[in-house]
């Protein structure tokens, strides 16, 4: 099923709006959703180093898929690298891919990483391993949550 743009762009609005409401996302710059490319920006420091994390959300076919999420070096533009990302441990989230390995980011479906052939994109929101990050302020409350958490945080995954 394809999902409308301006019913994505409804959606994604209310959720980002119920973002920025949340006293522990007040801290992260959230950009305003463009209207014709379904894609907003997501700003967050870790107090560990000081580590500034900088990323996209693309929300076309929004919920029918998940955001494409892209962490991009803040300095340079440069998207995609592993240094654009943040080095996790514990549970998975981040690794030695970029890419967040989670059902809710597009880019761990075989479509768009290749990292979880077995993935049906198209049931993201139902998958266990989803583990409720359903929704727009879910996603960045478990980023920002394991960025300032020494317990998940590891720095930067790549170097220059």
């Amino acid at each position: 099923m394809t999902v409308p743009p301006s019913t994505s762009f409804l959606i994604a609005q209310q959720e980002l709006d119920d973002a920025r409401k949340d006293p522990l996302l007040k801290s992260v710059i959230i950009s305003d959703l463009e209207k014709e490319t379904l894609v907003f920006t997501a700003k967050m420091q870790t107090p560990i180093d000081d580590q500034v994390y900088l990323m996209d959300f693309k929300l076309d076919n929004y919920k029918e898929w998940p955001p494409l999420i892209e962490f991009i070096e803040p300095d340079t533009g440069v998207r995609g690298t592993q240094y654009a990302y943040p080095q996790g441990k514990e549970d998975g989230f981040f690794h030695g891919k970029p890419c967040i390995c989670n059902p809710c980011s597009r880019k761990a479906f075989k479509d768009y990483g290749d990292l979880h052939k077995e993935w049906d994109i198209n049931k993201w929101q139902q998958m266990q391993e989803v583990n409720s990050l359903t929704d727009l302020k879910s996603i960045l409350k478990a980023i920002h949550g394991r960025i300032i958490n020494p317990k998940y945080y590891q720095g930067r995954m790549g170097t220059k």
